[in-house]
């Protein structure tokens, strides 16, 4: 009581050492019977303190403008949780509007945009990579005879299949009318490469039922490695790529050719 008596006036600060609490403020004053009144605050816990102590409005007077700072608090935490879950809202719709830019919107596979974007990656990062560029054989015979939607469904199965033979670490993307390329990270090995371009030119040349008709096309593949570069150039790795594919349609289509070899036939 003595300590108390000689702080009368000033700014006290007390934490209650039994009690779970926040900190209150205040200050102490003698009264004229030789004791202590004090007078203290949550402050600026008294936030926390309504939740600890489940306090309501009757424990707080009539003209206590705390009760006003809480309902700016209540209302500030009711636009802080609306302002989040719009934030959420937009980010989600940037994301998608992203992904949207980034996806053919026929196949579902990555467009151009993606691709170059991907290449550029990989030619900053380092890494070894191959590149397919794989070329429909007889497309344009399906869509004059059956149609365009015929050919839209062959698209479409087209981009099934190197979905399913490809790694989920791999780029495919659709780059023209009938035109894809699939960037292979971490597969340089020439066996490898040409094992799965005959797997691929296997599957899109399976035959596909279209409202009655049987549609078949089949598929060249040219393939090359960025190792033969010292400093690997997206223009020129494609570049490369079509060279190749040019050489297994010149040299009879249904073929992968990996560049600098002989075409190699299924």
């Amino acid at each position: 009581m003595a300590d108390l008596l000689e702080k009368a006036g000033d700014r006290l600060s007390l934490l209650p050492l039994r009690v779970q609490s926040s900190p209150m403020r205040g200050h102490a004053l003698p009264d004229e019977g030789g004791g202590v009144l004090l007078n203290l605050s949550f402050g600026i816990g008294v936030v926390d303190a309504v939740k600890t102590h489940a306090l309501t409005i009757s424990d707080f007077a009539v003209t206590d403008l705390t009760v006003e700072m809480l309902y700016l608090v209540e209302a500030k935490n009711a636009v802080m949780d609306e302002f989040r879950r719009l934030s959420l809202r937009l980010e989600g719709a940037r994301t998608e509007a992203e992904e949207r830019a980034l996806t053919d919107t026929l196949t579902g596979l990555r467009n151009r945009r993606a691709l170059d974007s991907a290449l550029a990656r990989a030619c900053e990062s380092g890494m070894d990579f191959a590149v397919m560029q794989l070329d429909l054989d007889k497309f344009k015979q399906v869509n004059d005879t059956l149609g365009h939607a015929a050919g839209d469904h062959i698209l479409r199965h087209v981009a099934s299949s190197l979905r399913d033979e490809t790694r989920s670490t791999d780029t495919v993307a659709r780059v023209g009318g009938d035109e894809f390329i699939i960037l292979l990270p971490d597969l340089t090995d020439k066996d490898l490469l040409l094992k799965l371009a005959h797997r691929l030119i296997g599957r899109v040349s399976q035959p596909t039922a279209f409202e009655g008709s049987v549609c078949q096309v089949g598929a060249s593949i040219g393939v090359t490695i960025n190792t033969d570069f010292s400093r690997p150039k997206a223009d020129e790795i494609l570049q490369q790529a079509d060279t190749a594919l040019y050489q297994a349609k010149n040299e009879g289509r249904g073929m992968a050719k990996l560049f600098g070899f002989p075409a190699n036939s299924i």
